[in-house]
């Protein structure tokens, strides 16, 4: 009996990045969070979901891949916070 060897798996070179998380940020339980993502102040993530794009200051985002539900405030108190100093 003879063996053949299969050609061998090539692994690709991946750089793995940091998550960078704001301030007052809920996070859900559950929640997994893929490298690279940035997540803005104020933004709230749904239990179970996971984020594979960046997420907004003060946007809600929820579901299997998240995806926007809809911003904590408006435009103008959005603007005006991210002002403010922290």
């Amino acid at each position: 009996m003879e063996l053949k060897l299969l050609k061998p798996i090539v692994f690709f070179d991946l750089e793995t990045t940091g998550i960078n998380i704001g301030n007052d940020v809920w996070i859900g339980d559950n929640t997994i969070i893929l490298s690279g993502v940035n997540i803005g102040d104020g933004a709230c993530i749904a239990a179970g979901s996971i984020v594979n794009k960046d997420v907004q200051p003060y946007e809600f985002v929820a579901g299997v891949p998240a995806k926007h539900i809809k911003l904590r405030y408006s435009e103008e108190k959005i603007q005006f916070l991210q002002n403010l100093e922290w």
